[in-house]
């Protein structure tokens, strides 16, 4: 049977792990209902740069120098997805930790083929009082497998013309 000690240092490490985010670090420190010019200025005192993921598409904008990327309508960011190295371990890290703040969640389990490829998605969403949403999703598309977060203000977007 391992010492206290050990044990207390396994539970430190697990916790100060990276892997181990806030609800808020899932924002990447950008406000939702901000202005594109702010989530600019944001971006670039990170070291990042945004850039529309097409010319086409205006409300979708890659944040450079990590793995996430911004919904935005009528000059409004609305939404922060990101993108998380890992497997079941780390998705369940991030539902336990956005549990902790935000309470259980509603889970949604999908299987599916898409042409040949079989799709699988395990989503873990949260609601929260001020108008958020969060989703924690482990999918797995013909076996790989990948970890996502997306958190949007749960408004409608007007302009459909943008």
């Amino acid at each position: 049977m391992p010492n206290k000690s050990s044990a207390l240092s396994a539970l430190i490490a697990l916790f100060s792990s990276t892997t181990m985010l806030n609800a808020e670090d899932l924002l990447l420190g950008f406000e939702l209902g901000g202005t594109l010019e702010q989530a600019h200025a944001h971006a670039s005192s990170n070291g990042w740069t945004l850039r529309p993921i097409h010319d086409d598409l205006k409300r979708i904008w890659l944040i450079v120098g990590v793995d996430a990327d911004l919904y935005v309508c009528e000059n409004r960011v609305l939404a922060v997805r990101r993108e998380f190295e890992g497997g079941v371990d780390e998705f369940a890290q991030l539902v336990q930790q956005v549990q902790i703040e935000k309470g259980l969640p509603d889970t949604n389990v999908i299987t599916f083929r898409s042409g040949v490829r079989r799709i699988s998605n395990v989503d873990a969403r949260f609601e929260a009082d001020n108008g958020t949403e969060t989703i924690v999703q482990l999918s797995s598309i013909d076996g790989d497998v990948g970890v996502s977060t997306n958190t949007w203000l749960a408004t409608a977007c007007v302009d459909q013309n943008e």
